[in-house]
């Protein structure tokens, strides 16, 4: 008797990951550059600010979850895009949260590992619900 394993969804290769996190970091760049240069500290260019962050550091993450997946479960093939991409955002916002607190000199270490925990229980919240992580 063998036992049959549910079919994994398609999973993507090596390039869709670098490929767009290779976009974030190119585009969170190229903005953050534009608006440090350009503009003068109003209102939108702190939004955009930090919405560039969130492309850039994500763009960064997805590189290293990539990585990181690959090294670490090698016999389980590449993981799932959707997977790689909500946690590499996670990461982006949470970079971005960090960036927020220090603007308004509020960040110190207690905040930021309680910030921490906070997006990690999300992401346990999110595998526990039955969303795949990888």
């Amino acid at each position: 008797m063998t036992v049959q394993r549910p079919q994994a969804p398609a999973t993507p290769t090596w390039r869709a990951p670098v490929l767009l996190g290779l976009v974030l970091v190119l585009l969170g760049g190229a903005v953050l550059v534009g608006l440090v240069l350009w503009t003068y500290p109003v209102l939108w260019a702190r939004w955009l600010f930090l919405a560039a962050w969130v492309w850039l550091v994500s763009g960064l993450a997805l590189w290293g979850l990539s990585f990181f997946y690959a090294l670490r479960h090698p016999e389980d093939g590449p993981p799932t895009m959707d997977g790689l991409l909500r946690q590499a955002v996670l990461v982006g916002a949470y970079a971005a949260f960090l960036v927020w607190l220090q603007w308004a000199r509020m960040l110190d270490w207690g905040l930021a590992m309680l910030g921490g925990v906070v997006f990690l229980a999300l992401e346990g919240w999110w595998q526990a619900r039955g969303g795949r992580s990888s």
